[in-house]
């Protein structure tokens, strides 16, 4: 490899880890609001609310390891497909990884349609 090569994949890299540390943030906003929704269209009971926070409380390291492992197996999978690339089709993957967390980026802030509109009582 050489030092291009290497400086774009560091690049990437730190891209990738960058927007992994704003998308905890992120997704813990989600995840408020995610309850405030469900409680409000199925008029949740107090009682019910706390039982469902402590339901995804007891399954939330679950669900991060299980994320983790994704992201591992995601990143290995990139790797071994980087390595049957030539330099140039290594570079646009490269750029097409990038792309896609931008657009991974974009749709955590809101940028896109939230998700389950479709799913909405007030548009069926």
């Amino acid at each position: 490899m050489n030092v291009s090569s290497n400086f774009k994949s560091m690049v990437l890299a730190l891209a990738v880890a960058g927007t992994l540390g704003l998308s905890f943030s992120a997704m813990a906003q989600n995840n408020e609001e995610r309850g405030a929704r469900l409680a409000e269209r199925l008029n949740l009971t107090t009682e019910q609310q706390e039982q469902i926070d402590a339901l995804r409380d007891a399954h939330r390291s679950d669900m991060r390891e299980l994320r983790e492992q994704r992201r591992e197996e995601r990143m290995a999978l990139h790797a071994e497909i980087r390595a049957l690339l030539t330099a140039e089709q290594a570079e646009q993957f490269d750029a097409m990884e990038h792309r896609r967390a931008e657009r991974r980026q974009k749709g955590m802030h809101g940028e896109r349609g939230q998700r389950g509109d479709c799913n909405r009582a007030d548009n069926a």
